[in-house]
Parts: C-alpha cells; structure tokens; sequence
C-alpha cells in the first residue's frame, strides 16, 4: 500500500469513526440491512484487490477494485456523515440563497414550471442528472484500463474532497432546497428524511428506503460536474464527451435536483478549489496521459549494429 493510498483510507476510517461515534450520541443508528449493503461489497472488493496483486497478478484489475472499495466505503460514510450535520440544526439559508439569485435575474420558481410543462423534456433532464454517480465508475475503469492509475487515484482523491467539502459546508450553511422553498415536489425522499432529521422524528438511518443524498449547499453535482471532465484532460474521445455530458447535467441540477443557482456557483467553486489543492499535492506529471515508447529509427538502428560487425578486408 502506497503512502497515497494510506492517507485515503485514513482518512475514510476517520469519517466511518466520526459516524460511529456521532450516531449514538444523537441517539439514531442504522438498519442491518444498511450496514450489511456497506460491509459486504467493500470486504468483497478489497479481497478481489487482494487476489489480482497477490494470487493471480493483473495490476489493472487489482487497481480498479481497490479504488472501487474505497469509493463505495468512502460514500458510505460521508452519506451518513451527512444526515448527522443536519442534526446540528444551524439556522437555513434559503431566504439568502433565493436572494442571491434574485439579485443576478434568476428566478427558480418560472424556469421549473416550464420544464414541467414539456414532460418529455423534463425526463430527458430527469436522466442527465441521474448519470453523475455512475460516471466516477466509468472514470476509474477508463483510468486503468488507459494505464493511467495516477490519475485515476487524483480523480478519486478530488470526488472525496469535493463531496467531503459539500457535507461539511451543508452542516454548518444548511438549506432546505428550492424544491420545500417553493412548496412544491414536497414528496421528494430527501425533503422528507431532511424535514425528519431536523424535527428529531428520524432515528434510523434507512428506515425509509435507501439513504438520500442530504446536500443542497453547495452543490454536489455541480462541482463534479467540474472535476470529471477535468480528470479526463487530454484523452482522447472521452474528454469532449464527458465535458459535454457534464455541461447538460450542470443544466439540469438547479430544476431536477431542487437547488438555488446559488448552490451551484458553490459547488463549482469547491471544485476549482479541490483542483488547486491537488496540484499542488500531487505534481501534474504523476497525471498526464502515458506516452507510447518512442520506436527506435531503423537507419540508426541499422548503423549501430554495422558497428558491432566484424570489419571487412
């Protein structure tokens, strides 16, 4: 295990610790089928990483499921970290955030309605904004299998930071979202496990279907919808298809994901910031695309063995 990879896991145990402590002391706790989903595929994957460095050696495969485990385990908690700063119960921010938008002639309210009223082009954004998490997947397996496991590992580093970053911000600056502002989509699972976790009436994490995505302030699918693109500079193909993907899914976060504009200029801040860091961290020539060995000129080729040959007479 590299140093890079230590300080990864370090720093997951760290947020699995947190939540450990955290959720008894807030008096909730998590359903064993929550627990069983988050145990059994890491445990599952970090054993296959094991296999395919040690038994059978593909260090592609061995890569890809190591960095796989610690995505999973690393959502796992920072998921659950996320319903617990909203037990912090710090002041909302909506008024602000519909203020600021305001301010630069953005209104959410008429934008959402028009989309609603072209039903097919309300699902057509429905899918774009459902495509974010599968894509860190995609990008890890592109990485690897490119030889660029550098880069897949800054790639992973810059989705923890961003989406710690998000978790934390959305504690301390909480906001309901526009879709509650608003009063409408009030059915929405993550308005409902919001509202129950700032009443005191939600103690079991998972208790009403999988666990919601708590974070509006800032962001998250914003500053991802940065940072992708960004990881697959320089590839071929895939880079101005993920860039455009990515442009859509930027589109559609404020009126399919319920979020103010101003969650969005957040989010795409913490990942300018999340791309300093690791520059800064991690040298761009660990990064860069892996160059083809440069085959040796034939003349010279030819030149250096007629050196070796027996002179004639």
């Amino acid at each position: 295990m590299t140093r890079q990879t230590l300080f990864l896991w370090i720093l997951i145990a760290a947020i699995a610790a947190t939540d450990v402590v955290w959720l008894p002391h807030r008096g909730m706790s998590l359903t064993p089928n929550a627990v069983a989903l988050i145990f059994l595929p890491v445990s599952g994957l970090l054993a296959l990483a094991w296999f395919y460095r040690n038994v059978r050696t593909e260090p592609t495969i061995a890569a890809l499921a190591h960095m796989t485990a610690a995505t999973l385990a690393f959502m796992s908690s920072s998921c659950i970290l996320s319903y617990l700063m909203v037990t912090l119960r710090q002041p909302l921010i909506d008024f602000y955030l519909v203020a600021a938008d305001r301010s630069v002639g953005l209104h959410w309210l008429p934008i959402y309605q028009w989309i609603r009223h072209h039903p097919i082009l309300h699902i057509a954004m429905q899918f774009v904004y459902m495509t974010l998490i599968p894509q860190i997947f995609i990008l890890l397996i592109l990485l690897n299998f490119r030889g660029q496991i550098a880069r897949a590992w800054e790639t992973l580093w810059l989705f923890m930071l961003a989406c710690l970053g998000c978790v934390i911000c959305s504690g301390l600056w909480p906001a309901v979202g526009a879709f509650a502002t608003f009063h409408v989509q009030l059915d929405e699972p993550y308005v409902r496990e919001f509202a129950a976790i700032r009443d005191g009436t939600l103690k079991i994490i998972g208790s009403r279907g999988g666990m919601q995505g708590l974070v509006e302030f800032p962001s998250l699918h914003m500053a991802l919808a940065v940072l992708f693109p960004y990881a697959l500079r320089g590839v071929p193909v895939a880079f101005p298809v993920f860039l455009v993907l990515n442009i859509l899914v930027a589109v559609t976060t404020a009126p399919i994901g319920g979020h103010h504009f101003a969650d969005l200029w957040a989010g795409a801040f913490l990942a300018v910031a999340a791309i300093c860091l690791m520059r800064r961290v991690m040298p761009e020539s660990a990064t860069k695309s892996p160059k083809p060995p440069r085959a040796k000129p034939k003349a010279k080729a030819e030149k250096k063995r007629e050196g070796h040959s027996p002179s004639r007479i």
